[in-house]
């Protein structure tokens, strides 16, 4: 059995492996290696692949920016992990690709047996993800307006669910929009 988890006993988090040979009575630790330029991790989920290998994803960053999806796996049954995999590069100021998850089509009558299937949230949104046939769009610094409002598929969202900077829309829900849903920002400017 091979389980993972968020452990902060060096003072910064870090994935945390566990692993039992013996139904859970007693169990290993190991703190899986972070890739240079990083340094810290969260998020981690682990899958099984027949017959013997084990897939580890984890959220990985270098402080509050380009958090960063990768991938370890073991061929032995989880006893070693090699060089974490980069699946889902973040990319400069608080782009996360975090909330990682993962699948393996462990199906015998499966065409697609042995696939492994990575998920993360991609919690970020730009000037350049406006629809381009509206013209020139953009997300203004929030000091040139009162407030905002974000649509989701037509369903006004919480405040606490966004963030707005200049030029980007965060994302701050596990959950993100269906692909293709309709995003509206409202940037409102209340004169005195």
């Amino acid at each position: 059995m091979v389980a993972v988890s968020t452990d902060n006993t060096t003072g910064s988090p870090r994935t945390g492996l566990y692993r039992s040979l013996d139904g859970g009575a007693i169990w290993t630790t190991t703190l899986l290696p972070i890739p240079t330029g990083f340094t810290g991790a969260e998020a981690a989920a682990v899958a099984y692949k027949f017959p013997a290998t084990f897939i580890v994803t984890a959220h990985v960053f270098p402080g509050a920016e380009s958090g960063t999806t990768v991938v370890y796996e073991s061929t032995d049954n989880g006893e070693t992990f090699g060089t974490p995999i980069i699946v889902g590069p973040g990319y400069g100021t608080y782009i996360n690709n975090d909330e990682t998850n993962l699948a393996v089509d462990n199906s015998q009558d499966s065409p697609y047996s042995g696939n492994i299937y990575v998920t993360y949230n991609h919690q970020f949104f730009t000037n350049e993800d406006a629809l381009q046939e509206y013209g020139k769009q953009y997300i203004l610094d929030p000091k040139y307006y009162s407030y905002s409002n974000l649509f989701i598929n037509g369903v006004l969202q919480p405040s606490a669910n966004y963030n707005v900077k200049k030029g980007k829309l965060i994302i701050n829900t596990e959950d993100l929009p269906l692909e293709k849903s309709p995003i509206i920002l409202q940037m409102i400017k209340v004169k005195k």
